[in-house]
């Protein structure tokens, strides 16, 4: 498993330890923007090292799936509470993360030996 995998399951399985003895009480709409941007360095991360744009280092994955740990840890939160407006907002925000991904990979940047 990679760096990115390993922080972002130990993390998750952390918060989800925490979660179990405290309450987070954030405003829907406070939640939905925090969850939104949590997987966004990931997201980053991960399309500008498949693109080939840079090389990402140990630490930035570490980060980054930490931070995503902390999204699903938080998306776990609202479902085992029932939440559903919480639990479906937090689906829109990975399906959205998810359908961007796949046409990130479809796009292939123009290298720069085009423009010699």
């Amino acid at each position: 498993m990679c760096t990115r995998c390993t922080s972002q399951w130990a993390f998750f399985g952390l918060v989800t330890g925490v979660l179990m003895f405290y309450t987070i009480d954030l405003s829907t709409w406070v939640w939905t923007t925090v969850l939104f941007f949590l997987p966004l360095p990931a997201f980053v991360d991960w399309v500008t090292q498949s693109w080939e744009l840079r090389e990402s280092t140990t630490t930035i994955r570490i980060v980054t799936g930490s931070s995503l740990g902390l999204g699903y840890a938080l998306e776990l939160r609202a479902l085992i509470e029932l939440d559903v407006i919480r639990a479906l907002l937090g689906a829109a925000v990975y399906c959205t993360y998810m359908v961007a991904l796949m046409a990130a990979l479809k796009i292939k940047p123009i290298s720069s030996d085009v423009f010699g």
